[in-house]
């Protein structure tokens, strides 16, 4: 695949979800839909009216923080969610974010 170079802005169509349910569009292929209020993105099919169509993702990430590694392995989440590492030991000291899939942590990126 070619990458390309893209200078711009993208918006995608937006607008509260009880607006989105009274006009029930349907979204172009591919096209995003954001629920301002919820946070909640529907991506079209070009055929499927709003209502019908599966919530694409839910609001962004929660991130359980911990103070190092050690601390979230001692006590991890109670169901898979990304967890953030302030002082990550096992990274030289920096913070961290990974993915805890309920039975270990998946690295994601270090900042």
């Amino acid at each position: 695949m070619t990458a390309l170079a893209f200078q711009g802005t993208v918006q995608f169509r937006r607008g509260n979800a009880a607006d989105w349910t009274a006009l029930n569009p349907i979204l172009a292929e591919s096209e995003m839909g954001v629920e301002l209020d919820t946070g909640h993105i529907k991506i079209g099919d070009g055929v499927t009216a709003w209502t019908s169509l599966a919530y694409g993702f839910t609001p962004g990430p929660t991130f359980l923080t911990y103070a190092t590694f050690a601390a979230a392995e001692a006590s991890p989440p109670a169901q898979p969610g990304f967890v953030r590492v302030t002082d990550d030991e096992t990274n030289g000291g920096q913070a961290t974010s990974y993915f805890y899939n309920g039975s270990t942590f998946e690295w994601l990126v270090s900042v």
